[in-house]
C-alpha cells in the first residue's frame, strides 16, 4: 500500500513538473559577430578583410564594408567605423603576416559583436 502511494505521488509530481512552462532561452540577447583583419602600417595602404560569416548576404555586405574602408589609414578609424555601426569590441589581436619570400608585415584583428534585433 505504501509503495502504491509512493508511486502515485511520484507520478503526480512528475506530471506537475512537466506541465510547468519552460522558460524560453530567448531572454538572452543574440549577437552577430564580425572578424576584421587589418594588414599594413599606420598612414600607409592598409588591407582590410571582413568576415561576417557564411551566406550570400554576408558576402555582399563584406564587400561593401571593405570598399568603404579602403581609404582609411589607421586602426582607430577602422574600429570607429564599426563602433558607429552598433558593433562592440570583444577582443583585439596583434598579427604578423608572413609571405612566401620570407618577408612579412604586421597588423591587427578585431573580434566584434552586434546585437540582433528581433
Amino acid at each position: 500500500m505504501k509503495k502504491t502511494y509512493l508511486f502515485l505521488s511520484l507520478a503526480v509530481l512528475s506530471i506537475f513538473f512537466m506541465l510547468q512552462p519552460v522558460q524560453a532561452q530567448d531572454d538572452h540577447p543574440v549577437s552577430k559577430y564580425a572578424y576584421v583583419q587589418i594588414e599594413g602600417k599606420i598612414d600607409k595602404k592598409m588591407s582590410v578583410e571582413v568576415d561576417l560569416g557564411e551566406g550570400e548576404l554576408a558576402d555582399d555586405l563584406e564587400k561593401v564594408i571593405e570598399k568603404e574602408l579602403k581609404g582609411y589609414h589607421s586602426y582607430v578609424q577602422i574600429l570607429q567605423y564599426f563602433l558607429n555601426n552598433d558593433y562592440e569590441l570583444v577582443e583585439s589581436f596583434d598579427q604578423v603576416f608572413m609571405s612566401a619570400s620570407g618577408g612579412g608585415s604586421q597588423g591587427i584583428a578585431f573580434l566584434l559583436k552586434r546585437p540582433i534585433e528581433k
